[in-house]
């Protein structure tokens, strides 16, 4: 069954700062928010988003979709994020 109405939506999380995505936000919130319309079933529509942040850490990352037909999915990525350092 196809997936109408389909909107996306992150909020990245205190200590990561949106840099840019593909394709681009409907809205540039927060959060940020893709109006990705009529998605084929068995079919995925990607969205990628790059994050920065100057802190080391364990970043946590969640996804929301919706459809009008009331459907919902949540997904969530971590990352760590290491100081760079060279030894001598």
């Amino acid at each position: 069954r196809d997936s109408r109405g389909t909107v996306l939506q992150i909020e990245p999380p205190q200590g990561l700062t949106y840099q840019s995505a593909n394709p681009q936000p409907t809205v540039a919130g927060p959060p940020l928010e893709w109006h990705l319309g009529e998605i084929p079933a068995g079919q995925t529509r990607p969205v990628v988003v790059s994050l920065q942040t100057g802190d080391p850490g364990i970043g946590k990352l969640c996804a929301n979709a919706r459809t009008s037909a009331g459907l919902i999915a949540r997904d969530c990525a971590e990352t760590t994020v290491l100081r760079p350092e060279v030894g001598v």
